[in-house]
């Protein structure tokens, strides 16, 4: 027999009198937010090909939800969507694996949202004026202390310190703490006149190894230089909440959240912070040129930052950010993410464990909006994050996934408008030709580049440079549209392939490119839908035809998205019609949210409803879609005025006002 022949059966042979290995769960992690829950699961035992679901008890029975997702040797996560927030659910997870399960397959578990009633009424009121003093016995309202800093370094759980109109020195402390029942609340006395903390050329407002601190209706600028100035940094603290401020032009970061595992409560606590409502900006970059990812000379680079270990949990929601080279970013740990093994143990899960502990952000609600590089920025490491319902507009890329990974990401029902550089996913990077971006869920979302340019740059393995391996990014559901006559630019020579089906694509302009894909031994271009799918298989169930949508890019009656959509339990299973329609938005669904308007001049007051930062849904009467058209800002409303709505607007006439109306900001 030859040699080769004689090894495999000898392997056959090995492999028939090994036993199979049987896996076990080994822990589950659940972890609540406001209105989204995370499940993390691992296993011992398991060899690769074990699954593990998830179900959701509710009045029907157990309802099934979004298979979970394998981030890496030994972990599944997942996520659940649709809770209410203070509620408590019951989920279900079963393992299953053709070796044969060690112990329960099947287990349950209980995951308790996050209130979201705000701080309890304060125990004490402690008063700052810009005329009081800083003495001991001050404190009172007829008698207030002088500074913030002061106040908070004395303040006791449960005390909130009311802070009247004025302008103040920076807060920077470390060890201060309240509780979850008794936080300590610094709140503007009179939202209407926002109290402003100067930076002076520091930060204006940092702390360490701090928790339960709440920070409510401040203005916050003047932190520093292009190179390290920070308005907000959140420095191994946990549970601090910045709500309804206004930050802006604060040299490198606005706000900077970081090294949360090294949180005096242990590696496991660190994090759970809360950006709501705020307007983060930066105001007064001039326009310049060079490279999208270097910023301006007086540009803040940074809007929101999680960086170097920030933690879990995270809710950054209902803000707007804008004029920031990069207007967010999530994950953190970009430079490690890149020489991250594909098989690598990532998360700290356990008290005084090594590794990661970025996972189970949700980013919901927000606009980013006029940046430089990237609108949301997902590169680097993360676990179970969820992006949902937000607005992400005119930017070089308004998603940048270079690396994103081990995931699972939720990229769900967002909208990305506007004009963008490049395309809407950026997915390459410089980093090791190893490292995969992986684990990319993309559904029901809603594309419209309104200038000339592809919808997606396939760039993930750029010819002599960029060598980015993928794995499990998923397409599904989405609608995709341009006026510019090409859907995919493939510069790519990759093995692997994202995966798109049920997706809706249209451009009105007809190109002998409208498709490029790299076919394993060359680019090729298609000038159809049809010839596409007939040469790759992809988007079998996928549709090329005008979406027909109304002004709020909602599907119209007839719309050849509504119905048209794959069923995706856990994601879009509670659909209006009689089955989910393909896009963001539901045609008898909940209205897209909207954003109020413009930015506040340096010396102006975000109002009391913090409306001004915030995204809320509209009725149908302003006229904003992803950014001020009305209110005095520099974004790009990009919303057609004068009819009603649901009416169908023509998409060549959508795509040439909009390209006439916005600018990009540089």
């Amino acid at each position: 027999m030859p040699r080769t022949g004689a090894l495999a059966v000898a392997a056959l042979l090995l492999l028939a009198t090994t036993p199979a290995r049987a896996a076990s769960v080994d822990q589950i992690f659940p972890h609540g937010g406001f209105e989204t829950a995370g499940v993390i699961v691992t296993l011992s035992g398991d060899d690769g090909d074990e699954t593990v679901t998830l179900e959701r008890m509710d009045a029907g029975g157990w309802r099934p939800l979004h298979p979970l997702v394998r981030y890496d040797r030994h972990g599944f996560a997942g996520s659940v969507f649709g809770l209410a927030p203070g509620s408590e659910t019951t989920l279900r997870v079963t393992l299953d694996d053709p070796d044969g399960v060690d112990g329960e397959a099947t287990r349950t578990v209980t995951v308790r949202t996050r209130p979201d009633d705000g701080p309890p009424a304060p125990t004490r009121t402690v008063w700052v004026a810009t005329d009081g003093r800083d003495e001991a016995d001050a404190g009172a309202e007829t008698d207030p202390h002088r500074s913030i800093g002061y106040a908070l370094a004395r303040a006791e759980p449960g005390d909130e310190i009311r802070v009247r109109a004025g302008t103040y020195g920076p807060v920077v402390l470390g060890d201060i703490a309240g509780t979850e029942g008794a936080p300590i609340v610094i709140r503007a006395d009179d939202p209407d006149a926002m109290p402003v903390i100067d930076g002076e050329g520091s930060r204006p407002f940092s702390l360490e190894r701090s928790a339960w601190i709440v920070l409510d209706g401040f203005e916050i600028t003047g932190g520093g230089t292009d190179a390290d100035g920070i308005g907000v940094r959140l420095h191994s603290s946990a549970h601090v909440t910045v709500r309804g401020c206004y930050v802006h032009d604060n040299g490198h970061w606005n706000v900077l959240i970081t090294k949360s595992d090294m949180f005096p409560g242990g590696v496991t606590e660190g994090g759970y912070h809360v950006i709501e409502d705020n307007r983060i900006a930066d105001t007064d970059a001039p326009d310049c040129a060079g490279p999208s990812n270097r910023a301006c000379d007086g540009q803040t680079y940074y809007g929101v930052h999680l960086d170097n270990n920030p933690g879990a949990g995270h809710v950054i929601r209902r803000n707007e950010l804008f004029g920031h080279v990069d207007d967010v970013v999530l994950c953190g740990d970009e430079g490690s993410g890149r020489s991250l093994a594909p098989d690598a143990n990532v998360l700290a899960l356990t008290g005084g464990a090594a590794g990661w502990t970025n996972h189970d952000t949700a980013f919901y609600d927000n606009v980013a909006r006029d940046a430089r590089d990237d609108a949301l920025e997902l590169d680097g490491i993360c676990v179970n994050a969820r992006v949902f319902r937000n607005r992400l507009s005119d930017a070089e890329n308004p998603v940048s996934v270079a690396p994103a990974l081990p995931g699972p990401y939720f990229f769900v029902r967002n909208v990305v408008t506007g004009t963008w550089g490049q395309a809407a996913f950026k997915m390459n990077t410089n980093g090791e030709p190893d490292v995969p971006i992986r684990n990319l869920l993309v559904y029901h979302n809603t594309f419209v580049r309104t200038d000339e340019g592809p919808l997606l740059n396939l760039w993930y393995a750029y010819p002599g440079g960029h060598v980015v391996p993928i794995r499990d990014l998923v397409f599904r559901n989405n609608l995709f549209a341009s006026p510019g006559g090409q859907c995919t630019n493939a510069l790519n020579e990759g093995d692997e392939h994202p995966s798109f089906d049920y997706d809706l694509w249209w451009s009105p302009t007809s190109s002998d490119r409208l498709f490029e894909w790299w076919d394993g031994a060359d680019t090729q271009r298609y000038a159809t839908f049809d010839a596409f799918v007939s040469a790759t298989g992809q988007e079998t169930h996928g549709v090329f035809v005008e979406p027909a949508l109304d002004d709020d890019l909602v599907p119209t009656e007839g719309s050849p998205a509504v119905d048209a959509a794959l069923v995706i339990e856990g994601i879009n299973d509670d659909h209006a019609g009689d089955a989910p329609d393909i896009g963001a938005f539901e045609r008898g669904g909940e209205p897209p949210p909207g954003v109020d308007a413009g930015v506040p001049a340096s010396d102006a007051a975000v109002p009391a409803d913090r409306d001004a930062g915030a995204v809320s849904v509209h009725d149908g009467s302003s006229t904003h879609d992803g950014g001020p058209g009305d209110g005095g800002g520099d974004g790009c409303g990009c919303r057609a005025a004068g009819r009603p709505r649901g009416a169908p607007l023509s998409w060549l006439a959508l795509a040439t006002a909009a390209w006439l109306v916005c600018r990009r900001r540089r």
